[in-house]
């Protein structure tokens, strides 16, 4: 409102009326595209011709006919006042799905400029004292945007960052090092035709600055891991992709237990599933380690002795668990999303990870992670963190001792939960966020 208020005071010269409709448009894209940019990372370039139609059919066919239907609801023309209201929702619906058929343009971490942008172009709409008005906007958005100024970390040679993305009940994991990045599965896909692939992974990449992905690896066909695969496939180029089995629509190279491969002097190793394993589901899942020394891959930089590990174990069950040898890990990606058929307190107290992520949706119908499987953690003096609960969750090899909870405090301010349900949710499922 502040826009058009700016924009339709009293000036010189006189527009047309779809001159200004046009224009008020163009003002209103303007403003906050870059605002959209900054804390979503992705603009539409059809926002304005979409804008002209929704507007005003919303505003002078859909809210009167609605408004006009309820109040005379009672009578023979209320169904029909209501009944073009429909009609007016249904087109705008048709163009938002026409306009969905075009993707959307995604921008590398934005920085300031972008907030910058909004104050220059919200001050040259409006009539009066713009050097004073300048000024507020421009402190307005220091105010507002300051949080999401945050430059992506750099990640070290010899390191490692794992970042669980937070696509409710599935998995997906951003595993970067100095110069490759990995997704160890791409979350779900619904029935309604919405993807995490979409919605929640390809943004994590993109907002890195990231052109592409060295490897996917897609652990098991699941839905709930897969489901997200071809929009991130489509949305970015993928050096290889690899599948603990076959996946439908997408060709990939099949997991095998005894690849290596190193990046940046960070060793990936996959321990399951075997070489012509004939597994189906679960226990086919690709199995991956990584391991960062903190040391260059020549061995010239310095760093520490001991090594930081990584597992990523999918969705194996029992039966794998006691046929694979994995060392301690400081971050474990907990199989099978804490359900009570993985977990075994073999298992547990083998890799006795520092940090056990658990990557579920909240108050899920499966009770994941199962009560037992929480305890046998915290037995062995591991903090089990759920995305359900904190968020996205980033791990990095130089800083063993912390988890960063995007809940915790990493969101900007206007998403923080700091109440005391929240805390006691948090406090309840995982560690307290302090």
């Amino acid at each position: 409102m502040a826009v058009l208020l700016g924009f339709f005071a009293p000036r010189r010269g006189r527009r047309s009326r779809v001159g200004s409709a046009v224009s008020a448009q163009l003002a209103i894209a303007l403003v906050f595209m870059p605002a959209t940019v900054s804390l979503i990372g992705l603009a539409h370039p059809l926002s304005v011709p979409v804008n002209l139609v929704a507007v005003p059919v919303v505003t002078l066919v859909v809210v009167p006919l609605a408004l006009a239907g309820v109040g005379l609801i009672e009578t023979f023309a209320g169904p029909w006042l209501l009944l073009g209201a429909d009609f007016g929702v249904t087109l705008v619906g048709q163009v938002l799905a026409l306009a969905d058929e075009v993707s959307p343009f995604y921008v590398a971490h934005p920085g300031p400029w972008l907030a910058w942008s909004v104050a220059i172009a919200a001050a040259c709409l409006l009539p009066v004292s713009r050097l004073a008005l300048a000024a507020l906007a421009a402190a307005g958005a220091a105010v507002l945007f300051w949080p999401v100024w945050r430059p992506a970390p750099a990640v070290a040679q010899g390191e490692v960052v794992p970042t669980t993305l937070d696509v409710g009940q599935g998995a997906a994991v951003l595993v970067r090092t100095a110069t490759h990045a990995l997704l160890y599965d791409a979350g779900a896909a619904y029935p309604s035709g919405a993807n995490a692939g979409e919605r929640v992974v390809l943004p994590a990449p993109r907002g890195l600055g990231l052109s592409r992905l060295d490897a996917l690896v897609l652990s098991h066909s699941d839905i709930d891991h897969v489901g997200g695969a071809p929009a991130v496939l489509d949305g970015m180029r993928v050096g290889v992709t690899w599948a603990g089995e076959p996946v439908a629509g997408i060709a990939a190279a099949p997991c095998r237990a005894g690849d290596r491969w190193r990046w940046d002097g960070v060793e990936f190793a996959m321990p399951h599933p075997p070489v012509r394993h004939g597994l189906r589901g679960n226990n086919a899942s690709c199995v991956l380690l990584v391991t960062a020394t903190g040391r260059g891959s020549a061995g010239t930089s310095p760093g520490r002795q001991s090594p930081r590990r990584a597992l990523l174990a999918g969705d194996i069950e029992r039966w794998v668990e006691h046929g694979l040898s994995v060392p301690t890990a400081d971050w474990l990606l907990v199989p099978h999303h804490g359900s009570a058929t993985s977990s075994t307190a073999a298992f547990v107290t083998a890799t006795r990870p520092r940090f056990a992520i658990v990557g579920t949706r909240w108050n899920n119908r499966f009770g994941h992670p199962h009560s037992d499987v929480v305890a046998r953690y915290r037995a062995v003096g591991s903090h089990i963190v759920s995305t359900a609960a904190a968020g996205a969750l980033r791990w990095r090899g130089d800083r063993p001792d912390a988890i960063e909870a995007e809940r915790c405090g990493g969101s900007p301010y206007w998403r923080r939960h700091t109440g005391v349900e929240r805390r006691e949710a948090l406090s309840a499922a995982l560690m307290p966020c302090a």
